[in-house]
């Protein structure tokens, strides 16, 4: 009895201990501009820095830092599974946009842009954009790069996409945004002026963070793609405005935590202040740069990058598997060994994930050559540590997720 009360309290304890919080992602206290992931099936992602970037793969099971001369890299993107690229640069000669091979670990300049501010790849139209002190550049394959001539001389700072509809935010230039809704064939001027940090579409509304302490600085909301705004609400030193695409929320963020609003919160727009609810709890550093999201599972995976980390927290969320699925396993919680029995409505399943509370993929379970519906499979857990795990099936319309136990 005393032992069936004792697993009980084990599995309370790593329920509400690891379900849902902050925790430390990465390498500690470090200057994190930002964090980017690539395609789940790339198995990749890195932490960007104040003199390089930290770059983890799956199976290594480590964080790899990586540097161009000690330069700060504010962003970069995966462009296959070998190749990422990144934007690096001081304000001079050797600012740009460098190729790194993960394989043989080598940086390649392909172009030279004077202080570098974001490179960002739109899923609808297929390309990937840097916007630097001087314009804009366009790739189809992060490779090749040109100028677009609408931007030439402005210092494009800031981009988001909704679709085909596509923003570009220049920094102290008057107008200060741009706007394409078929994708970058063609631009037009914003009728306003406003300096913005942050841009996030929140459906097919544009909201906009003005930083810093002027009379100005807030949160704000266009329904026209930029061309008048409204305010949402007063706030000083905001510096990030977020949308979670998976679970359809709005996140926003500071980074002065010794005066007026802290750390993260989730935003119900048309509220304003009222609309606020923060998330700092455990937060071991209220100083925001970044929010960032990894909508890996059936679950949403906020990220905050600082100046003394990146830190996850983990907004539970697990949702009910599809009434024509079944995945049941056994025993949960696992000791060492259990079973996996699978009844899927499609038959197009060849292996199965296994995600830990970070979701970072720890294992993958292949199948047999043949994807099978109906099946069972035994696994092991081998050396991974106790905690909350995640079993991850991605059909073809569909991702399928199942929670179990470690003890």
């Amino acid at each position: 009895m005393k032992k069936l009360i004792l697993i009980a309290i084990v599995i309370f304890q790593f329920y509400f201990s690891f379900s849902q919080g902050w925790f430390n992602y990465g390498p500690a206290y470090i200057d994190a501009n930002s964090i980017c992931f690539g395609p789940y099936y790339f198995d990749c992602e890195m932490i960007c820095a104040s003199n390089g970037f930290y770059l983890f793969i799956t199976g290594n099971y480590e964080w790899e830092f990586y540097t161009v001369d000690s330069l700060p890299v504010y962003e970069g993107a995966f462009t296959d599974p070998e190749t990422l690229v990144i934007i690096t640069g001081n304000g001079f000669s050797s600012d740009g946009i460098y190729s790194f091979d993960i394989e043989t670990q080598q940086f390649t300049l392909l172009v030279n842009c004077l202080s570098p501010k974001f490179i960002r790849y739109d899923d609808f139209g297929g390309k990937y954009y840097v916007g630097y002190e001087n314009g804009l550049l366009v790739s189809d394959d992060g490779t090749s790069w040109e100028e677009i001539s609408f931007f030439a001389g402005k210092p494009c700072d800031e981009m988001v996409f909704h679709g085909g509809n596509v923003i570009v935010h220049a920094y102290m230039i008057a107008p200060s945004l741009y706007w394409s809704d078929d994708s970058g064939l063609t631009w037009n001027t914003c009728s306003t002026y406003y300096q913005f940090s942050r841009l996030a579409f929140y459906g097919e509304d544009l909201f906009g963070v003005i930083p810093d302490n002027s009379y100005s600085s807030g949160l704000f909301k266009s329904t026209d793609l930029g061309n008048t705004w409204e305010v949402e609400f007063w706030s000083m030193y905001m510096s990030d405005v977020c949308y979670d695409d998976y679970d359809g929320e709005l996140f926003v963020s500071w980074n002065n935590p010794d005066y007026g609003y802290q750390g993260i919160a989730m935003y119900e727009p048309g509220l304003s202040n009222a609309g606020l609810t923060f998330f700092n709890e455990d937060l071991p550093n209220t100083h925001i740069n970044r929010i960032k999201y990894k909508p890996v599972i059936d679950a949403f995976y906020a990220f905050v990058c600082t100046d003394t980390g990146v830190y996850s927290y983990l907004f539970v969320g697990v949702t009910e598997n599809s009434v024509n699925h079944d995945i049941l396993i056994s025993p949960n919680p696992v000791t060492d060994e259990m079973l996996i029995r699978l009844n899927l409505a499609e038959s197009n399943i060849n292996k199965i994930e296994v995600l830990n509370n970070l979701g970072i993929k720890v294992d993958e379970i292949k199948l047999n050559n043949s994807p099978l519906k109906d099946l069972e499979v035994n696994w092991n857990k081998g050396c991974l540590p106790a905690g909350i795990y995640y079993l991850v099936l991605r059909t073809k319309n569909e991702t399928l997720t199942e929670k179990f136990i470690i003890l």
